[in-house]
């Protein structure tokens, strides 16, 4: 797929309502880490943690490069209604019930970086973005301090080759 393009508001961290980010005009999606679908799974409150939980802004070939044909594709595995991001939500959604919130989160953190590498589009600029992205977490109470501490660390971890 080649690099994907970046620009000014490329990983931005924005509350879902947000309207700012909209792919028709930038290219970019608002993408939530952990998906309703797992949310729902897990018997979590979607105004809680779907609603008021932060968004991050992504390019669009890369949130939905997971999707074709059901099968993944180098995107997030958690896009759409085929078969990988079903599988992902059970997946996910088993490890929120049995660890928590914070450990579904930091499977989809793995996977949404992981999907910037094969993509050639993982920079500092993502990893700060992400890391502002663990940090709105905290502030909106889904996580606490120790968790957003590991959560940091991991995510800043999975960004130092680049």
């Amino acid at each position: 797929m080649g690099k994907a393009p970046t620009n000014l508001k490329s990983f931005q961290v924005t509350k879902y309502n947000n309207k700012r980010v909209r792919s028709g005009k930038t290219g970019l999606e608002r993408e939530h880490v952990v998906p309703k679908a797992a949310l729902k799974l897990a018997g979590l409150n979607l105004k809680t943690y779907y609603n008021r939980a932060p968004t991050i802004a992504i390019h669009k070939l890369i949130h939905r490069g997971g999707v074709r044909g059901g099968v993944g594709g180098g995107g997030i595995s958690s896009t759409g209604s085929g078969r990988v991001s079903k599988g992902w939500a059970v997946r996910m959604a088993h490890v929120i019930k049995t660890h928590g919130y914070a450990s579904g989160l930091k499977m989809g953190l793995i996977d949404n970086i992981n999907a910037l590498r094969v993509n050639n589009a993982l920079t500092p600029r993502a990893i700060q973005g992400y890391t502002t992205y663990v940090d709105a977490q905290r502030s909106s109470g889904l996580i606490n301090q120790d968790e957003a501490n590991i959560l940091r660390f991991h995510v800043q971890d999975m960004g130092k080759s680049t």
